[in-house]
């Protein structure tokens, strides 16, 4: 499986580093992970297995078309320019993907009532909030609960949590 990672970081380092491509490559790595997968269980060799889905998948120019990106004389990939490109406003997905946390879609709990349980976490934590400052209108302490909640997050995520690969 390092082989594919490594054959995927390779193959995607002369794409932009933009929201889409970042996700592409993440939805490519699992659609690898799980031929690869499917390939050993069918009794294939470690070797022969990563060798077929570097085949099978690892074609950049349709990927690089796929996400609209044109290649420079260097070899790079692009994103085509505008006529006014200089002056113009980031893209919605330029602006939302700064900020989002990927960070929970690749922790995995093996214990099927935690997963249930932090699938729903922050929910769960926004309904505790509201219930309990509603009823004691103690809008001034409640607030407590978010660092909290935080802090908890965090530690159940790094002592329960598996890394996906």
């Amino acid at each position: 499986m390092e082989t594919i990672k490594n054959y995927l970081d390779a193959m995607f380092m002369k794409l932009p580093d933009t929201y889409e491509v970042k996700r592409a490559k993440k939805d490519l790595y699992a659609m690898m992970e799980d031929k690869y997968e499917e390939l050993m269980k069918e009794g294939m060799a470690e070797n022969e297995a990563v060798g077929t889905v570097i085949t099978e998948f690892g074609n950049l120019d349709e990927i690089a078309a796929d996400l609209g990106l044109e290649k420079t004389a260097d070899g790079k990939y692009r994103e085509p320019f505008e006529e006014e490109s200089f002056g113009r406003a980031p893209r919605k997905e330029e602006y939302f993907s700064r900020g989002k946390d990927d960070d929970d879609e690749d922790v995995y709990y093996e214990n099927k009532y935690l997963r249930a349980f932090m699938d729903v976490y922050w929910q769960t934590i926004t309904c505790v909030y509201l219930i309990w400052s509603f009823i004691t209108f103690d809008w001034h302490i409640t607030w407590i609960i978010w660092p909290v909640a935080a802090v908890a997050g965090k530690i159940i995520k790094n002592i329960w949590g598996v890394e996906k690969r």
